[in-house]
C-alpha cells in the first residue's frame, strides 16, 4: 500500500496545527475533568473532617463538663478534709491527758478541787490542797518533770502555810 499525500504544505500545516491545537484541547480537558474530580474528593474530604472535628468537640466539651463537675467535688472534698484537719488538730484526748494528770499526783496527800483548761491558749489551771509543803512540792516536781507541760507557775502564796496547803498552779501543757 502506497500513501499519496498530495496536499500542498500549507495544507499540511493547517491539518497539523489542527491536529495539535484538538491534542492540547484534549489535553486541557483531560486536566480539567482531574482537576474537578480532585476538587471534588477534596471537598468531600473536607466536608468529613468538618463533620469530624464538631464531633470531637462536642465529645471535648462533654469530657471538660464532666471533668469540670469531678474538679469541682474533688475541690469540695478537700475542703472539707482541710476542715477536718483543723478540728483533727485541735482535738485534745482530755481522757488521756487526765489520766495522766492523775498518775503525777503522789498518792492521796494531794486532793485537786478544782481544774480550768483553756484549750486555745493550751493554759491548765489546778488549785487543791496538800497535806503538807513537801507533798506539794512532791507533786510540783513530778509535773515539771512530766512532759506533760512546757512551764509551770506557782505564785509564792502556796509556800507560805506548812501544813494543809491550799495551792494554785498555772501550766502551759503540750498538745502532744
Amino acid at each position: 500500500m502506497i500513501i499519496l499525500n498530495l496536499l500542498p504544505k500549507t495544507d499540511k500545516k493547517q491539518i497539523a496545527n489542527h491536529y495539535l491545537t484538538l491534542l492540547i484541547k484534549d489535553i486541557v480537558f483531560s486536566l480539567l475533568l482531574i482537576c474537578t474530580v480532585l476538587a471534588i474528593l477534596f471537598l468531600i474530604c473536607h466536608f468529613m473532617l468538618i463533620k469530624n472535628f464538631i464531633t470531637i468537640s462536642e465529645q471535648n466539651l462533654s469530657i471538660i463538663t464532666k471533668t469540670n463537675l469531678i474538679t469541682s467535688d474533688v475541690r469540695k472534698i478537700n475542703l472539707e478534709l482541710r476542715t477536718l484537719e483543723k478540728i483533727q488538730y485541735q482535738y485534745t484526748n482530755w481522757v488521756q491527758f487526765i489520766i495522766n494528770l492523775n498518775n503525777q499526783i503522789p498518792t492521796t496527800k494531794i486532793q485537786i478541787t478544782k481544774i480550768n483548761i483553756d484549750n486555745h491558749q493550751q493554759i491548765l489551771r489546778l488549785e487543791g490542797k496538800a497535806l503538807n509543803r513537801d507533798d506539794f512540792l512532791k507533786f510540783k516536781q513530778n509535773l515539771e518533770n512530766s512532759k506533760m507541760f512546757d512551764s509551770i507557775k506557782s505564785p509564792l502564796s502556796n509556800l507560805l502555810s506548812n501544813k494543809n496547803l491550799n495551792f494554785s498552779l498555772e501550766m502551759k501543757f503540750n498538745k502532744n
